[in-house]
This record gives C-alpha cells, sequence and structure tokens, in this order.
C-alpha cells in the first residue's frame, strides 16, 4: 500500500499518463486476486441455516430465489 501511495503521488498534479494507467491497471488486478482469494479460502465456509424448520424452510426458499433469478 505504501508503495502505491509513493508510486501516485507524483502523478497528483498532472493529467492521466500512461505510468498512471500501469498503476490503476495493477490495483485493479491485485484487488481482483484478494477477491478471488478470500473467495476461495472461504468456500468451505458456507455455514448452515440454522433455526425452526419454518425458518430454515423460508431462507432455504429465499436462498434459491437469490441465485437463481428464474424462480422469481
Amino acid at each position: 500500500e505504501q508503495e502505491m501511495l509513493a508510486r501516485t503521488a507524483a502523478f497528483s498534479a498532472q493529467p492521466p499518463t500512461e505510468a498512471l494507467n500501469e498503476i490503476m491497471a495493477g490495483a485493479w488486478e491485485r484487488e481482483r486476486q484478494l477477491v478471488e482469494n478470500t473467495i476461495a479460502e472461504n468456500e468451505h465456509n458456507r455455514g448452515s441455516i440454522r433455526g425452526g424448520l419454518f425458518f430454515k424452510h423460508y431462507w432455504k426458499k429465499q436462498t434459491e430465489k437469490l441465485f437463481d433469478p428464474a424462480k422469481n
């Protein structure tokens, strides 16, 4: 983070340049990697629906609707 701040400080008063575009592309790539790694690390932590039978059924259906728009 400090490295990125130091690299971008020089560009704050200038119009976008090729170097700034490279910095932005690198930042987007790092963010994409962070999101993918976080999802991969937590894939097994899906959790379970707790509560009474009615609420389990209700939330299971709501989750299905969320991930399958055709069911709406």
